[in-house]
């Protein structure tokens, strides 16, 4: 059974009504600052309240005339270990869509990694009292919205920061302390530190046929994280239910051999910006039955929380297949300034080779393997090739660390 939980997105239309009062009633902010729960801040500059209350930027951004705008630096994340990819993300040179921002934001504007889009400002549902758990949901005066649930107190370990309940061990706009914003984007046990590598795998197998190579290939991008278990979200939206089958066997396989672990968590495309921010891994299945109009428009919208996501440390797995209402799955990394692929080329049953044995997503795969008739390549420039078909010299499988 296809162990997993669907992410299903409600609008509440009544508002939340409660016998308690707030104790913020009545308190005024000077000059031109403006009240967020318990504070006082200058929403055109403050990086934790960017043109409104908790709309806060990420890792290399700053709050400039109250739009979370990303600063270009010399400096670059930490490259991770070596051995597992020589590769690093290509400069594609794409512009990002801008941040919605509020009232009057651009029609394609995005969201952040941890944020849905509610009209035209972006809001973390997690943790956003006036939209706890959807857009619009509100809790009471006295409540809290703490994982998308409005409660009347934070809970240990979470700590009161204004009107959120936040962990300081975790939460990078609190780290340590309230109001402590970490520019990496990640706080861990109380402190801020650096990035680290994001992994994007790129497999021209969809595993409707599975092979013990291909299963091992999948196995070993997705157990890339040391969590246990590893949280896996899964965008299956427009695959067909051979695919859906074919890469759940291949994870529950892989996991019983490697002795790992795992919690899949499937996704509809509206949610995908919110639930990356709780995940380690976003395995993209082969979408055949998307348009090449629908997979641009994801790529585009998950633009800058995919970015995050793997300066954050997060794997992307993308499968692709043969056929289907489109020109390829990987047209959603293209979009996203990420995969700079021209083409997927197919090449159904040819042997083929391992090209980097010592890749880690290259571990205990045999030396040649025969290739399904899903099997594809894919038309891309330099890149850390894993498996290659060398009658062609087309890469099959590739594996890039940021």
């Amino acid at each position: 059974m296809r162990a997993t939980t669907t992410f299903l997105l409600s609008l509440f239309g009544a508002l939340t009504t409660a016998s308690c009062g707030s104790p913020l009633v009545g308190l005024e902010c000077a000059g031109d600052l403006d009240r967020c729960g318990g504070g006082c801040f200058d929403l055109t500059s403050d990086e934790a309240h960017c043109g409104g209350c908790n709309v806060a930027c990420h890792g290399g951004e700053q709050c400039l005339d109250s739009v979370c705008t990303q600063v270009l630096t010399d400096g670059g994340a930490d490259a991770g270990d070596a051995s597992m990819s020589d590769a690093s993300m290509p400069d594609s040179g794409v512009v990002n869509p801008p941040r919605c921002t509020g009232p009057g934001s651009a029609a394609n504007c995005v969201c952040g990694l941890g944020q849905l889009k509610c009209a035209d400002t972006c809001k973390d549902v997690a943790s956003d009292p006036n939209n706890c758990g959807a857009c619009g949901n509100m809790c009471a005066s006295c409540e809290f919205c703490v994982a998308g649930e409005c409660r009347a107190a934070c809970e240990p370990p979470r700590t009161q920061c204004g009107p959120l309940c936040v962990d300081l061990q975790s939460d990078p706009n609190n780290c340590g302390t309230c109001g402590h914003v970490c520019e990496s984007g990640i706080c861990s046990e109380g402190e801020c530190i650096g990035a680290t590598a994001g992994h994007l795998v790129a497999m021209g197998h969809d595993l409707t046929s599975n092979s013990p190579a291909t299963r091992r290939l999948l196995g070993n991008a997705v157990f890339i994280p040391l969590a246990d278990p590893v949280r896996v979200l899964v965008f299956d939206e427009k695959a067909s239910e051979p695919v859906k089958t074919g890469v759940t066997n291949a994870l529950m396989t892989m996991a019983q051999a490697t002795g790992r672990t795992f919690e899949p968590t499937t996704v509809t495309s509206l949610a995908v910006t919110f639930l990356l921010s709780m995940s380690d891994v976003f395995l993209i299945e082969a979408q055949s039955a998307a348009t090449n109009e629908q997979l641009l428009k994801n790529g585009e919208t998950w633009s800058v929380a995919l970015q995050e996501f793997l300066k954050r440390g997060g794997v992307i797995v993308l499968m692709e297949g043969p056929g289907g209402s489109n020109d390829g799955t990987y047209q959603i990394l293209k979009a996203a300034g990420l995969f700079e692929a021209a083409a997927r080329i197919p090449l159904g049953h040819r042997q083929l080779t391992l090209a980097a044995p010592s890749d880690a997503v290259a571990t205990a795969v045999p030396t040649f393997y025969q290739g399904g008739p899903e099997t594809v390549g894919f038309d891309v420039g330099a890149s850390t090739v894993v498996v290659r078909d060398d009658q062609t010299n087309t890469p099959v499988v590739i594996h890039i660390a940021q």
